[in-house]
Order: structure tokens, then sequence, then C-alpha cells
């Protein structure tokens, strides 16, 4: 509306609102006249009865002169009070013109304002009466529509703008919103520009009502909302694409819009977790399913991204489903923005990964009877560690693929391709830019050979392929399927391809969309994992017979060694008692050591099929009071404390599962070496002592003996190492390898803290009762 109009609607308010005060005036004045009038009329009147009866013989001259004296006052008295009211009439006309001045002035001003701040504006300002005809339009009209102001100001109605295929129903939309004078909002419309091209508007605007309630238009504002409008369709579609393919993958998929709230969440986590997929747009079910272990990881990770984060997380989570199972979820999620960087929230990608936590417990399982396998015979023994080495190596080689695999299929990024069919076969294929870094050939590879995929993949698996494709031309649905394909630089890798089908509303088959995931470390990965198994499995039955070729020497020990020491030890003794009083004391000392050596000797072999038996003796369990199994084994050692002060200092102890005979052969070796340790002291004090920790008990015989070098810790388990501190002392060096070997075939682990002359504590871990 222009600055004519405007002044107009305003000048027609103050003229309507004056006129009425101005006649009021005028008639007053009349009035006043007409009062003046009559008075004088009555005033000579009573002057002709006044001079009859005054002056009856009144001469005419002075009849005359009275009458002008009396009229001229009558005159003069009536034109004073005249010429008062025209004077007060003239104050009130100028006073009203200068209050009319100025509130032109400030409506001038107003308009003045108004135009300034609507022709800065950034947006289309306008005003229409109410025909609809524009009354006044800013020139930033001309930016949006490509019109000057003067060619629609009183020449356009602002639906003549209107997309000609929609203009019948947004003009009776506009219609209907001013008939009812109600303000309009976000009411959006297509128009077309000078040069035909389609501007998107968002109009607001508020009804302009005179004083006496009559409508005169409308004043507003137009935004360009066109590129919104395209980013927005742009994301719709990127939404539809990636909930048909996210819909038919077997992770369940999610997106977080920018505020934090589900705008989606794939059908895959119903079958995952048993809930339908509408109950998770509230973020409390994924709390409130989250295993309690797990629940503060969980909640610290919606914490960062609720509140700005915009980093990659990464997490492995437990949940229990529907029906009350655990199942263990790998969630990976990023921050996803448009191409002009807008970010548009997070997508999210969680995998079942119970079974694969399954195996790697199964395998961590195998990994402990492996050791205790790798114990048995110390010949065997380099060769299994190699091997377990080569395991380990390959477990983390394997991890790590998986990491990389999860967080490329993750993504969502991948290779995505689409077929449409005709009704003789496919006639169009499109392939995303995913597919460079999986087969090396780029999009347009694909438009200028149209068989270049199907000349990619492996000849061995061309059947695979085929019988797919004709499951989905069947109506079936197929779960994704694994084969080689051939690279551009001709390497063959392995791929996961996943299509899905699409079907008109007739049934019939009109494309399939498809993802292909490069899957080659993970193949080469379980290839690796299972000729390590099946070496492994030949091991193990090498260590079988070596343990029967052990059995058998341990019995050629017992029976061909021991019995010719059992002869030289018996003819020394016999010896002596004859011959005794003919020998010197060399010769004496000669036959003693020769018997000292097969005593010796003996306690080698029999320490050595203790040590082979503690490997194979068959475990059985039951719940043991180590306190109590502590006072056996001290009043069974009784002997070697004779005749010494010793204090022995038992803490509380936890009870424990275990076999009780080989638990107690523990306790006697390790309270043995600490009783026979502290030989030399006059006090000797033994704490026994233990304390749990997580999920084990941790043992202890702690002594003030002799000690031993730190340096040397690592030998103390070896069978028959002796420390130097200890070659005084008598012993086979076989105690701790038996007591190491218990331990560890219980699941436990053994080792030792010392300094030379000041004690020794030797720890032994069990698994708790609770484990």
């Amino acid at each position: 509306m222009g600055d004519e109009s405007k002044y107009r609607y305003l000048s027609n308010g103050v003229t309507s609102e004056s006129l009425p005060q101005y006649s009021v005036r005028m008639t007053k004045l009349i009035i006043l006249l007409l009062i003046t009038f009559l008075v004088m009329l009555i005033g000579m009147s009573a002057y002709q009865v006044a001079k009859y009866l005054l002056f009856p013989n009144i001469s005419l001259i002075g009849s005359n002169i009275i009458t002008v004296l009396f009229s001229s006052s009558v005159a003069t008295i009536a034109a004073y009070f005249v010429l008062r009211n025209r004077q007060l009439l003239l104050q009130q006309t100028l006073k009203e013109i200068a209050e009319r001045k100025e509130v032109e002035k400030a409506l001038q001003m107003s308009e003045e304002r108004f135009r300034q701040a609507a022709e800065c504006s950034g947006e289309f300002i306008w005003e229409v009466d109410v025909t609809g005809l524009y009354t006044y339009a800013n020139p930033v009209v001309e930016e949006l529509l490509g019109y000057k102001p003067g060619e629609i100001i009183g020449k356009k109605y602002f639906y003549d703008f209107f997309h000609p295929d929609i203009r019948e129903t947004l003009k009776k939309g506009a219609f209907e919103i001013i008939a009812k004078r109600e303000v309009i909002r976000n009411f959006v419309n297509p128009n077309i520009h000078k040069n035909g091209q389609t501007v998107i508007f968002e109009t607001s605007g508020l009804p302009v009502i005179d004083n006496q309630g009559t409508l005169l238009g409308y004043r507003g504002s137009d935004s360009d909302i066109t590129e919104r409008t395209k980013a927005e369709e742009a994301v719709r579609k990127s939404e539809e694409k990636y909930r048909t393919v996210a819909d038919f993958t077997y992770d369940w998929e999610d997106w977080l819009d920018p505020s934090g709230k589900f705008i989606y969440v794939s059908p895959s986590c119903e079958w995952i977790t048993g809930y339908h997929r509408s109950e998770f747009l509230d973020l409390g079910t994924i709390i409130k399913i989250t295993h309690p272990d797990d629940r503060a990881l969980v909640e610290q990770y919606f914490h960062e991204i609720l509140n700005g984060s915009v980093t990659v997380h990464n997490m492995d989570f437990r949940i229990i489903n529907l029906s009350g199972e655990i199942r263990w979820i790998s969630h990976y999620c990023q921050p996803v923005y448009s191409k002009d960087g807008i970010f548009l929230g997070r997508r999210g990608s969680s995998r079942d990964i119970t079974k694969r936590k399954e195996m790697e417990e199964a395998l961590e399982r195998l990994t402990k009877d492996l050791k205790l396998f790798n114990d048995e015979l110390s010949a065997v023994n380099d060769q299994l560690e190699t091997e377990i080495g080569v395991r380990t190596k390959t477990e983390k080689e394997l991890r790590e693929s998986e990491e990389r695999y999860k967080s490329m299929v993750s993504a969502v990024t991948a290779y995505t391709y689409s077929l449409d069919l005709g009704q003789i076969g496919a006639i169009s294929a499109q392939h995303s830019a995913g597919c460079i870094p999986v087969t090396g050939y780029s999009p347009e590879d694909y438009k200028t050979d149209p068989y270049l995929w199907h000349k990619m993949i492996f000849p061995d698996d061309q059947m695979i392929i085929e019988n797919a494709i004709n499951e989905i031309l069947a109506g079936h649905q197929i779960r994704p399927i694994e084969h080689r394909i051939i690279r551009r630089d001709n390497t063959v890798v392995w791929v996961r391809n996943t299509m899905v089908p699409y079907h008109d509303g007739n049934g019939r088959l009109v494309r399939y969309d498809g993802l292909i995931e490069d899957i080659t470390e993970r193949k080469l990965a379980e290839d690796k994992v299972q000729k390590i198994n099946m070496k492994l499995e030949r091991n193990i039955l090498e260590l079988t017979d070596a343990n029967k070729e052990l059995d058998a020497f341990n019995r050629s020990v017992s029976h061909d060694l021991q019995t010719p020491l059992m002869v030289i030890g018996g003819y020394a003794r016999r010896f002596l008692k004859v011959s005794g009083d003919k020998l010197d004391t060399d010769e004496i000392g000669m036959i003693n050591t020769i018997q000292e050596s097969a005593q010796k000797m003996e306690r080698l072999i029999k320490g050595l099929l203790a040590f082979s038996r503690s490997g194979r003796q068959e475990i059985k369990p039951e719940e043991i009071n180590m306190r109590n199994l502590v006072w056996t084994v001290i009043e069974e050692l009784k002997p070697l404390s004779e005749g010494r002060m010793i204090n022995f200092d038992i803490k509380a102890l936890s009870p424990v599962h275990g076999d009780l005979g080989l638990l107690k052969q523990v306790l006697v070796n390790l309270l043995t070496n600490a009783i026979k340790f502290t030989s030399q002291k006059s006090m000797a004090v033994i704490e026994i002592g233990c304390r749990v920790d997580k999920h084990e008990n941790i043992y202890y015989v702690k002594d003030n003996g002799i000690g031993f070098d730190a340096n040397s810790t690592d030998k103390l388990f070896s069978p028959f190492y002796r420390l130097p501190e200890a070659k005084e002392y008598d012993g086979t060096g076989i105690g701790l390898s038996i007591a190491e070997r218990i331990v560890k075939r219980h699941g436990g682990r053994i080792w030792a803290e010392g300094k030379i002359n000041d004690g020794a504590t030797l720890y032994f871990a069990l698994p708790g009762i609770s484990t």
C-alpha cells in the first residue's frame, strides 16, 4: 500500500472524527445571531412603547434623536456579542488546525519510518485492499518476483502470481482467511517469477481496520523459502531411500534428529529386542531394557549426544529382551550433515553380537584348557606356546578386522545399487559412489558397460547369484548372500550382497535395491582361525600320545630306577654295619656319601612322580573350609617345627571350591618351605591370610626367613630349580612346581614376592565360590 493510501486511511479517520464538532459550532453561531436579531426587534418595540408612555408630546426631532441613540446602543451590544463569538470560533478553529497539523506531521514521520523499514527489509513487505489488489510493495519484490513495485501497485492482485496448477485452491484459502479477518500465519504458496521459475513464499499478514470497524485490507510480508523447501525435499527423499534399505537390513538402524528425538527406528529392533519399534521413539525404552551393569555407560552416551557431542560413538553393551534373555549389542553412531554442512542429526546402527561374545568366551575357556595342556610336558611346552602366540595374534587381527567391518557397515554409506526392471528384463541400473573402494570401478563404468557387474562375479560363484535372482523373480524374500567378485585390479574379494525386491500394485517385480559390503578381511580371518584350530587339534592328539609315553616313562622310573637305588642304599648300610669298624674315617665318609646320594636320588624320583601325578590326577571339587585345612596341615608338619619358636598367624580365610587333597598338597609345600627357610630365626613368624578381589580369592603364606633375589622370581616355579640362597637347605626344588601345576588346574594363578634376608610371600589365587 502506497504512502498516499496510508495517508488516505488516516486522514479519512481524522475528517470523519472532526466534522461533527465543526457543525455543532456553526449551528451555535447561527442560533446566537438569531437571538441577537430578536433582541434588537424586541428592543425597538420596547423603545416605541416607552416613548409614547414617557414622552407623549415630544417633538419629531427629539423622538428621532432618542430613537437613534437607543438603536445605536442596542446595535452596539448586539455587534459586541457577534464579534465575541466569532473571535471564540476563530480561536477554536485555529487550535484544531494546529492539532490537525501535529497529527499529520506525526503521521508523516510514522509513514517515513515505515517506508524506510520496509525498503530496508530483506523480505517482501506489501499491502493489499479487500479485493487483493496491491496498494504497496517494497523494492524486495523485484528481487523475489522480478517485478518493480510500480508494475504491481494498483495493477496486480496477489493471487495473480500463484502457480497456475493450484491458484484457485490457494486463492480460495486466502479469501476464507480474509473473510474471517484472521491473522495470516505461515501460509505457504508457490508463485511464478517474471522469468517463469517457481518461487515458494511463506506469507504472514495482519488485517487493516479503521476506527469504524471497516476492513480496509491486509498488510504483511513474504519470505522466500524456496531453498529451504528444496533442502527439506532432498532430506525427505534421502530419508525414504535410507528407510528403504534400512527396513530390510538385519541390523537395528535408527536416526535421531538435531533435537535428540528418534525420527526413525528400523523393524529389525523387534526380532533383536522383542519390542515394537514405536516403543523406541522414547529414549527411556532403551535405558529400561539395558542390563543394570551397563546402564551407566548407555546413560553417559545419551547425555553426550544430547548435549551437542559431534564425535563418532562405538560401544558394546547388554540388553534384556522382552522374553528375559540377555543379548549383547554392538552400537555405532555418527553425526550426519547435509552437503551444505547443516547438521541433520545422528544415524546409528546396532548389531546383535551375542553369538560372537559366546564364541569369544568359549575361545577364552579353550585358551585356558590349552594352557593346562601346555603345562603337561616341558618338551611340548615350547611348541604349544608358539601355537598359542600365533592364535592370540590371529584373534587380535580378527577383532580388529571385525571392528573395521562393523564401522564400515554401520556408516550406511557403503556400495548401494538399484536395478529397474521392464517387462522383459533389466532396463536401467544405478550404482552409488561407494562402488569405487569395493570394486575399483566408478558409477560411470557401469553405465558404459551394462554387463560389467555380471563380468565381475567370480566364475565359481555365478550359480549363487543366479539362484538368488531366480528367488527374487519368483517373489521370495532372500537372506544376504556372500560371494566373490573380481576387482578392476584383478584381485578377488569377498562381498556380502543384500538384495531387497519391490513390487507394484499388481504384485509384479519392478525393481530391486542392493547393498554391497566388502567382507574379505573377515573371510580371511575365519579361514585362518579354522586352519589354526585344525593345527591345534593335531597338537592335542600329539600331546595325548606324549602323555601316554610319559605314563610309561613314569612306570619305568618307578620300577627300573627305584629298585637299583634301594639295592645301593641297602648294601651301603649293610657294609657299614658289617665292616664299619675296619674302615677309617674317609672310607666311612665315602660310604655315607653313597647312602646320602642314593637317598637324594630317591627323593628326586619321588618328586618327579609326584609332579607328574599332580597334572593327571582327577579333580573332585567340593567346598573347602580353608582355615580348618590350614590347621590340619600345621598339625601334620609339627615334626618339622619341634624345638623351635614359630608364631603361626592365621587370618580370616574365605572358603573355596576345589579338590581337597590337591589343595592340601599346595599348603603342605608352601608351609614346608616357610618352616624350612626360617630355621635360622630365633622367633619365626609365618602368616597365612586371604583377600577377596573381584571374582577370586587370593591366599598367601608370608614368612620372615631368608627371602630371595627378586630377579629370580620367574625361575622359582621351574621343576628342580633351587635358589642360590637355599643350597644349604635340604630339598629337591620340585615343591613349588607341583603347587603351581595344581593351582593352574583349578583355574587360578600363583606368584611370589621377596627380598634377600627380608622374608618371602607366596600368593595363589583361586576362583571364588560365586563364580
